[in-house]
């Protein structure tokens, strides 16, 4: 792995403007699966996934605050991902692919404050090429999206202890016949300085274009390669979102201070994607139609906080109750409970200043039990899984260096996953389910660190 960076910023108009211009540069390559073949091209072994990717970026922005009314930002960034892979089983010779997804975004955006108001104004315009290439299994996907979108929303006190939000987004996109109209609203109460309490309702959509994760997320499974396609009249799955939360900002006789906040929470979804097998016997591979497929509704509850005791100690915390389900049974297994989404998660952690430039960290980040579809291949029969639950501990120890005035080392070490809590029953072999992974990302793992900053 080689990943590189850089990045020059410009003061300008007598520090009232900024110019940025930045570039990133990663080559990557990948590869797992038979490890006693692993030297061997990959369609001479039993099951190889392999990737080699190269990734440009660059991007510049303008930032300029014209005067205490008045300021706005320009930007503009541009990627190419170009991609070589290898996703196959049983010494297939045809799972050879190439991809590239070049993308380039502009965007503009101004505020100006009057006296109780902030009017924000702006525009972004996408163009989105993904050209996906697979020729043993005689597949081309050539696909082009472009989208603008444009906003305005006003911030406006009413009252002394009131502000209201309110605006909409104007969305055109080339996958999409008419413009989509996204509405927002929110209130904010403050009946005193240490409550505040917002009610807000917002809209948004997803339009129906090929992303790159529906195209090698899942392509082997039981040994057999799948493909994706998009339904000819597939529509943009749309959202509409409440949100209900109490912020309380205690404090504790000078020795310290807290803030804690209650949200209720409830997103309507409307033509949901999901994809369907629909599978040609004339060609080799298995082919998925991705269609909409009924609605569903994810509504819980997320007690938050933060609190700081003395100079030297903070700690924060989070916990989230919901529940996720579809309108209909999804057509596998009949279930209404979405997949690889636990109803109960959380995290917690502390930080402790334990002497002059040195600290320590502890959290922990807890994963409650979900529901994962298994597939056949590597076991008999299909099967819908209820996972265990997960609790993973994470620690550090950082140390600051003085090198000069206006520079530092800091040096860090820790474990992560330190409780190796991992997925227990990965699938293996040729006939793997490759989509049947859950859990964790890594397992125990020790991570030594350098940062030079100012």
């Amino acid at each position: 792995l080689l990943s590189l960076g850089a990045r020059f910023d410009q003061y300008a108009l007598d520090s009232r403007a900024r110019l940025s211009v930045e570039g990133t540069y990663t080559d990557a390559e990948r590869r797992g699966g038979d490890l006693a073949r692993f030297d061997l091209p990959p369609h001479e072994t039993a099951l190889t996934e392999q990737i080699l990717t190269e990734r440009l970026g660059l991007g510049v922005s303008w930032l300029h605050q014209v005067s205490s009314s008045l300021d706005y930002r320009l930007a503009s960034s541009w990627a190419d991902s170009s991609r070589d892979s290898y996703y196959g089983a049983d010494f297939d010779p045809n799972a050879y692919g190439t991809t590239d997804n070049p993308l380039f975004i502009v965007d503009a955006a101004a505020n100006r404050y009057f006296t109780g108001s902030t009017l924000t104004a702006g525009a972004e315009y996408r163009s989105d090429r993904i050209e996906d290439v697979q020729l043993g299994y005689n597949r081309v996907i050539e696909e082009s999206y472009r989208s603008l979108g444009a906003f305005l929303q006003d911030d406006r006190k009413v009252g002394a202890k009131v502000n209201l939000l309110y605006g909409a987004r104007v969305d055109s996109h080339s996958a999409i016949d008419d413009p989509i109209v996204s509405p927002r609203l929110a209130l904010m109460w403050s009946p005193m300085p240490t409550l505040t309490l917002r009610g807000s309702v917002a809209s948004g959509f997803r339009p129906p274009a090929t992303f790159d994760e529906d195209l090698h997320i899942q392509l082997v499974g039981g040994g057999e390669a799948h493909v994706i396609y998009n339904d000819p009249n597939l529509v943009e799955e749309s959202s509409l979102g409440y949100l209900l939360s109490t912020e309380w900002r205690p404090s504790f006789a000078g020795k310290g201070s807290a803030v804690v906040a209650l949200n209720f929470f409830r997103t309507d979804l409307d033509d949901l994607f999901n994809n369907v097998e629909a599978d040609d016997p004339t060609t080799p591979e298995v082919e998925f139609l991705k269609i909409n497929q009924g609605d569903a509704r994810v509504e819980g509850i997320e007690v938050s906080g933060s609190m700081r005791w003395g100079p030297r100690v903070s700690a924060d915390f989070g916990f989230v109750r919901q529940t996720s389900r579809f309108g209909d049974p999804e057509p596998d297994f009949g279930s209404r409970v979405f997949f690889r989404t636990p109803e109960r998660y959380g995290s917690a952690g502390v930080i402790w200043e334990a002497a002059r430039r040195t600290d320590v960290f502890a959290g922990v980040i807890y994963t409650g039990p979900m529901k994962v579809p298994h597939y056949a291949g590597y076991i008999e029969e299909d099967r819908l899984e209820t996972t265990d639950s997960f609790l993973t501990v994470d620690v550090n120890v950082a140390r600051r260096f003085e090198i000069r005035d206006d520079l530092t080392l800091q040096v860090s070490i820790g474990a992560k996953n330190l409780t190796d809590e991992y997925q227990p029953d990965l699938d293996q072999g040729p006939l793997r389910d490759s989509a049947y992974v859950y859990g964790p990302r890594f397992p125990r793992s020790i991570v030594v660190g350098f940062k030079v900053g100012r």
